[in-house]
């Protein structure tokens, strides 16, 4: 960690710039005199971006993280906007940055990102699918179906943590992903994610209303609501524990 970024690994080099490293490693640097921090990356994510800064070359920081609403009827104009007043708000010069990688599960807005990069900044843009290259291996029937989000999941978790590992993404829906040791991906399960299940039960039920997800006191409760929020809490536990 530095003054409260934590540096990570983002590929797999042995040696960088004579450190050595171990895949997945997270390093302490003690000399913070010697840090020349430089905007090096613009990561887009399904509703989210992220911005990271480098040390050194193998040394990355992640310094933002934005959320943006997912809206099929934005321009890449108004996407350009709020990309550019985030950055501005960080003290973030669009001319600094020197790439993008955009992960969209979206396809009627992933072009409309790529547009709005290109609109406020002059760099490559890399956007996740069939064909790129990870550096792992997607073991399934139909690789080219595999979601993007899918993908930097378990790419990430891969090389961050190394061994067979299961990956969960809690998000609109819930993914597991298995990647073995080898770096094949084996896929996993896909699940409708917690807030999506409690709005399906009060939009398609007559009386049963919109809830707070929150944890009760006891699974037998005494009234609807508290009802709801157990069956949904706990059964979403459940779930997780028995897939796992």
């Amino acid at each position: 960690w530095i003054d409260g970024w934590k540096v990570v690994r983002p590929d797999m080099c042995a040696t960088v710039n004579d450190f050595q490293f171990e895949r997945g490693g997270t390093y302490e640097i003690d000399n913070y005199e010697e840090l020349e921090f430089g905007t090096k990356g613009f990561h887009f994510f399904e509703n989210w971006f992220m911005i990271s800064y480098v040390y050194k070359p193998g040394y990355r920081i992640f310094k933002i993280k934005a959320y943006v609403p997912t809206d099929r009827k934005e321009t890449e104009y108004g996407y350009a906007i709020r990309f550019k007043e985030i950055l501005g708000l960080n003290g973030i010069k669009t001319d600094s940055l020197d790439g993008a990688v955009i992960s969209s599960v979206v396809p009627a807005v992933t072009g409309l990102l790529e547009k709005a990069v290109k609109l406020i900044a002059d760099v490559e843009v890399l956007t996740v699918g069939p064909g790129i290259k990870t550096g792992i291996s997607i073991k399934m029937d139909n690789p080219r179906e595999v979601g993007a989000d899918r993908i930097v999941d378990a790419v990430a978790a891969h090389y961050t943590y190394g061994g067979d590992i299961l990956v969960i993404d809690f998000g609109t829906a819930t993914t597991y992903e298995y990647v073995n040791a080898q770096g094949e991906y084996h896929g996993g399960c896909i699940t409708p994610g917690i807030e999506i299940s409690a709005q399906a039960l009060s939009s398609n039920t007559a009386k049963l209303p919109e809830i707070e997800i929150k944890p009760t006191t006891k699974i037998l409760s005494s009234n609807t609501i508290s009802g709801m929020q157990a069956g949904i809490f706990y059964g979403y536990i459940g779930q997780c524990e028995y897939i796992i």
